[in-house]
């Protein structure tokens, strides 16, 4: 008998199982890492830009600044060289000697005029030119002042040329210049012995300056790709982890809960077994709460619930004296107050254990009436657990329509008169309005063999309703 129970719960347990391994393929699967993968990209992207426009300034002066150093450096490695190969005679007096000139004039070509640089001029300690590139600015003395000045002090100095100034008279046609000083040294206690000055276009440190932006945009991209591309491959492999631990969760769950499933069919049929005149009693009074809890739109989660708690409702009458319980005629007073324990005893047997927690409601509230006249607690209304409400009307039609070791089965229209009369007593008007839709529908099976057993019966041939709610 406990089997016919079991079936329905257990095919209910799979259906669980497969809708929660089919979302889980939902959630963690490729369609979900790239839903995951693609915002966090344009996040990354969009962070980048903002953070690139928001430096973009201080990374422009940054990167001038290391053009300009770079211009610098150059500069200084080619003064260190005219400081070792020119004598310093040289570079005291103006170069009107034309083969001085000339001599000078190579060593520049070839070390210090380089694409870009656009004039050169050596200056004396007394601020003449002793040389330029352009003859006639040779032998023009200019006050020793600014980045000459710090220049023959013996600190290298640029900057953007400021074309009005008297000394870059000749230079105002070349546009916007890098302007740079840089001392010359010489000796072995070296000493500054005058100052090299070189123009270099700025646009050619401007285009330096670009290509190092288009460079480092280039770097942010390419990082931004390989940040997207780690997390994508960290989200799919930490979902397949996952994938895999919740399928073997739900996997375990589902054995778990089948367990569980099989401890209550077993613990109904000891019910049985224990009381031969109630045979199949709980599995029909399981099947029958739940039709009704569907019908009054639970969900089928809460459906088995209160299906699987009605199977075990008269679970603490194991606890009660033989005596008492398969006593033949009528139970005394004393006896009746033994009687009425067994919904305690239940509550005590299943409450300890927390997913039970449900079913020991049930047990403890299964002799509550709808109008507080039941026991043991005298609970009245919505103040009963619907499971317990819908099993007192299930159990009531069970009880009339199946055979008991003292009396025959009743039909089916006594049963159903019998609700009808105690709702608003015994029972909840609303759990009886969904039993008499159920049975309406034709879901209201008596315990009988035959056509009752599929729903119809004697007095109901074509599984309408013989008595009407209203």
């Amino acid at each position: 008998m406990a089997k016919s129970s079991a079936l329905p719960i257990a095919t209910a347990a799979k259906r669980s199982t497969s809708d929660g391994y089919f979302l889980l393929r939902w959630l963690f699967g490729p369609r979900m890492a790239w839903l995951f993968s693609i915002p966090a990209l344009l996040i990354l992207v969009l962070v980048g830009l903002i953070s690139f426009l928001a430096i973009g300034r201080y990374v422009s002066a940054s990167l001038e600044s290391d053009a300009v150093r770079g211009v610098v450096r150059e500069v200084e490695w080619e003064a260190a060289m005219l400081g070792h190969l020119v004598p310093p005679e040289q570079l005291i007096t103006p170069m009107h000697d034309p083969e001085h000139y000339r001599e000078l004039d190579r060593f520049v070509m070839e070390h210090v005029k380089r694409p870009g640089v656009l004039r050169v001029k050596i200056w004396n300690l007394e601020g003449t030119v002793v040389y330029s590139d352009e003859p006639a600015l040779i032998g023009l003395t200019f006050p020793v002042e600014g980045k000459l000045a710090g220049a023959l002090g013996g600190e290298s100095a640029a900057g953007v040329s400021g074309l009005e100034v008297e000394d870059n008279a000749y230079e105002s046609d070349f546009g916007q210049l890098l302007e740079v000083y840089t001392p010359i040294w010489h000796g072995d206690l070296p000493a500054v012995v005058g100052v090299l000055e070189v123009y270099e276009d700025y646009g050619m440190v401007a285009d330096r300056v670009e290509r190092s932006q288009q460079a480092l945009l280039i770097a942010t991209v390419a990082g931004l790709g390989a940040i997207y591309l780690a997390l994508y491959l960290v989200h799919r492999h930490g979902a397949r982890i996952i994938g895999r631990q919740q399928e073997k969760v739900i996997r375990q769950a589902g054995e778990l809960r089948g367990a569980y499933y099989a401890t209550l069919d077993a613990l109904g049929l000891a019910l049985d077994l224990r009381d031969d005149g109630t045979e199949g009693h709980c599995q029909r009074v399981s099947s029958l709460a739940i039709v009704v809890a569907r019908q009054l739109g639970l969900g089928e989660q809460e459906a088995e619930k209160i299906g699987r708690a009605a199977i075990v409702h008269d679970i603490g009458k194991i606890g009660l004296p033989d005596r008492i319980l398969f006593k033949p005629g009528p139970l005394t007073e004393d006896e009746w107050v033994e009687m009425r324990k067994h919904p305690e005893l239940g509550y005590r047997m299943l409450g300890k254990n927390p997913v039970l927690k449900h079913a020991a409601e049930t047990a403890y509230s299964h002799h509550e009436r709808y109008d507080g006249t039941g026991y043991p607690r005298g609970l009245r209304g919505e103040g009963i657990p619907l499971s317990a409400r819908i099993f007192a009307v299930v159990d009531t039609y069970d009880a009339i329509t199946s055979d008991r070791p003292y009396r025959k089965a009743g039909p089916h229209v006594r049963a159903m008169e019998e609700i009808r009369r105690c709702a608003g007593s015994q029972f909840d008007p609303e759990v009886v309005r969904a039993f008499f839709e159920a049975e309406r529908k034709g879901l209201v099976r008596a315990g009988h063999a035959g056509r009752e057993g599929a729903g119809l019966h004697p007095e109901n041939p074509e599984g309408r309703p013989s008595i009407s709610w209203s």
